[in-house]
């Protein structure tokens, strides 16, 4: 089971205007506080960025394919834990600033 293995992870990507990014801050923020406060519970925090995807949104000139960003993802959700709660990472295991 689960049991001991708790995780809450956010999936955000960087870009847009003044407001937007004002807004992805403060979701980042927020997700750092949470990791903070529920460290003592043993659940551990992640945030990651999917990476420029080619989707209709993301364009065929985007850097990686749909399998590759969820790949990646997984790999990041799955080696989630205390040690690296609070992280802010990109798809392949990078740490990424706001």
């Amino acid at each position: 089971g689960c049991r001991g293995h708790h995780k809450s992870v956010n999936a955000s990507n960087t870009g847009g205007g003044v407001a937007c990014l004002a807004a992805k801050a403060a979701s980042l923020n927020l997700w750092r506080n949470l990791a903070t406060d529920l460290a003592p519970d043993g659940i551990a925090v992640g945030t990651y960025h999917p990476g420029w995807v080619r989707t209709d949104m993301g364009g065929d000139e985007a850097d990686i394919s749909v399998e590759e960003s969820a790949n990646g993802l997984f790999d990041r959700i799955t080696t989630l834990s205390m040690d690296t709660t609070g992280c802010f990472q990109t798809w392949d295991g990078h740490d990424h600033a706001l």
